[in-house]
């Protein structure tokens, strides 16, 4: 789960070994010691090598109790702009780019038989979904199902 608050940017799973906790992931460390600051509990641990830098090992209820909080809590009428007034511009244009990308999920219309493949990154490769009509941008093609056609600005 990817959560967005005014406190920071999250990505919680299940530990592997113990269905009773939540590994709490950050990319930046004031936000994991936001989250320890909020709960009252855990320990912000550092794993350079991660994929996410910093970890916080929570009880699944101490986690879910911290969702209904986080929720209980909004006081703004537009979350971005409480972003860039509590987290500072930076971090707002982060959000804004990922509101951006989500957008343009939105604006994709259904197009027939249009299967769009998504270059999700260079390393990943390519995944093909059948997805709405793309205008996403030049990481972005479609293909026709029906005739293998390629139509975008790859081919």
């Amino acid at each position: 789960m990817w959560l967005f608050t005014t406190d920071g940017f999250f990505s919680a799973v299940a530990h592997r070994d113990n269905p009773d906790m939540i590994l709490v992931r950050s990319r930046v460390r004031e936000d994991a010691q936001s989250l320890v600051a909020s709960v009252g509990q855990g320990e912000v641990i550092e794993t350079p090598d991660g994929d996410y830098r910093y970890r916080v090992l929570l009880p699944r209820n101490t986690w879910s109790a911290y969702l209904a909080a986080a929720g209980d809590a909004i006081d703004y009428p537009n979350f971005k702009k409480a972003v860039a007034t509590r987290q500072g511009a930076d971090r707002a244009r982060a959000y804004a780019d990922v509101w951006s990308v989500m957008f343009q999920l939105q604006q994709q219309e259904v197009e027939g038989d249009t299967v769009v493949a998504i270059q999700r990154a260079p390393q990943i490769g390519r995944r093909c979904e059948r997805l709405a009509s793309c205008r996403g941008g030049p990481h972005r093609s479609r293909t026709r199902a029906s005739d293998g056609l390629r139509v975008g600005p790859d081919t």
